[in-house]
């Protein structure tokens, strides 16, 4: 993984057993698909999943998460917001909810400083968990099913991130920090429509308690 993941990331993998190599976070995960590759090279009975191709990525949401928020919510939803990293939490659970609810709106949330979705150019960012750092738009990814762009400041979705913990006891990520940011500002903007919005919460907050909490 990029070594500008979070302590507890590290510390996770290794309580788990795994033996943790870190590339430069500067190259982003392309970095990481890279020394992927190489050490399947030498090592044939290595298996990588490998999110951002895999079909099974976007299937899985398709299937599952898009099914539970259908059921959970009675085919009442308007909107729906999800951040983007390969891309297949969106595009597996927007597909369904489009051929289940055609008039619904999806959208993809990606960091305001690496816009590759809405501006076509990638850039450093600190919202771990979420930006397309591969060097291009993943194959799981399906933009036919976005109504549209939202992007998040790095400094909004720490401070709602905080928000969450401090005001909700919801312990979010960064990641689901800036969604619910976007989120709300998009109810906000739409305040008189009566809007029912889901987001997907895909991070928590103990993975960061080391930097993003002080």
């Amino acid at each position: 993984m990029p070594d500008t993941m979070s302590v507890e990331r590290i510390q996770l993998m290794r309580a788990y057993g795994t033996e943790v190599i870190l590339t430069d976070g500067s190259l982003g995960m392309k970095a990481c698909l890279e020394k992927l590759e190489e050490l399947k090279k030498q090592e044939k009975k290595y298996f990588i999943p490998d999110q951002f191709t895999n079909v099974n990525n976007p299937k899985a949401h398709y299937e599952n998460t898009a099914e539970e928020i259908l059921k959970d919510l009675d085919n009442k939803i308007d909107v729906y917001i999800c951040g983007t990293g390969t891309g297949g939490s969106f595009s597996g659970t927007a597909k369904k909810l489009k051929e289940k609810l055609p008039n619904i709106k999806t959208f993809p949330v990606e960091p305001a400083s690496s816009p590759l979705l809405s501006k076509g150019y990638i850039g450093p960012h600190k919202i771990q968990g979420m930006g397309m750092s591969i060097g291009g738009i993943p194959a799981v990814y399906d933009g036919s099913l976005a109504d549209g762009i939202l992007v998040c400041e790095d400094e909004d979705a720490f401070k709602m991130m905080k928000e969450l913990s401090f005001k909700e006891g919801i312990l979010a990520g960064i990641s689901t920090g800036a969604v619910f940011k976007v989120a709300l500002d998009y109810s906000k903007e739409n305040a008189n429509k009566g809007l029912r919005i889901v987001i997907l919460s895909t991070d928590s907050g103990e993975k960061y308690l080391s930097g993003a909490y002080d």
